[in-house]
């Protein structure tokens, strides 16, 4: 791709040649895929909204999967899982106000990664990987 993007900046092909042959080969893979693919539908749950009393159902997101209203986008209501805070009993070595607090990462390569951070966040951003780095 990037060798025929050169080509069309140095006026050897032609942009629209370039995304023709693109979508000759796109097009037949993607019609493919919206036949054969398997669809995977959100699973209802026993569970109702609290805001507007409609199923709760389990869908599959960006991030894994989550639990809504099955009235969106009438009811955005999302459930959210309580963390339960572990305090490491160690003082924040930047702020000395915080308290340093065990945090699982929610995004990103480290996702699911445990790691440290104080809790007087967004004032104080200290975050450790391991506990033997505070100091």
């Amino acid at each position: 791709m990037e060798e025929s993007l050169d080509e069309i900046a140095e006026g050897v092909n032609k942009g629209y040649v370039i995304l023709k042959d693109f979508y000759e080969k796109y097009v037949p893979l993607l019609s493919e895929a919206s036949e054969n693919m398997e669809k995977i539908y959100p699973m209802f749950l026993e569970e109702t909204c609290p805001q507007c009393n409609k199923q709760l159902v389990k869908r599959n997101g960006r991030y894994g999967p989550f639990v809504a209203c099955s009235g969106f986008p009438t009811c955005r209501y999302i459930k959210t899982e309580k963390v339960e805070v572990v305090d490491t009993g160690i003082s924040c070595p930047k702020c000395s106000i915080g308290k340093i607090i065990e945090k699982v990462a929610k995004k990103g390569r480290v996702k699911g990664k445990k790691f440290y951070a104080c809790d007087n966040y967004p004032k104080c951003k200290s975050i450790f990987k391991q506990l033997d780095e505070i100091k």
